[in-house]
């Protein structure tokens, strides 16, 4: 059974306001293999909250394929990070595209 997909809003610190100006960032959090959000937006085709934990997770777009898509549109990986806690790890994906 899966874990309910989890939402963490990530501040961006001001020491990145200059680069924000010539950047656009995604922040995506992955979990299962699955990006279940873009800068804090839901991705599922499942509104996200309902009783089904798996049937949510499983509305969201595979990890490869999101990534796929998002090079063929000009982001590009720069850093990943672990998150969360012993019960609910997630991974924080990074991109970025040139404004």
């Amino acid at each position: 059974m899966a874990r309910r997909p989890v939402r963490v809003r990530i501040p961006v610190p001001p020491s990145l306001a200059a680069c924000v100006a010539r950047f656009s960032y995604q922040v995506c959090q992955q979990q299962q293999n699955r990006i279940t959000f873009v800068n804090g937006e839901w991705t599922g085709t499942i509104p996200f909250g309902g009783a089904d934990a798996d049937a949510m997770l499983e509305s969201c777009p595979m990890c490869w394929d999101y990534l796929a898509a998002a090079g063929k549109g000009g982001w590009e990986l720069v850093a990943v990070m672990q998150a969360g806690s012993a019960e609910a790890r997630f991974e924080l994906l990074y991109l970025k595209h040139t404004a």
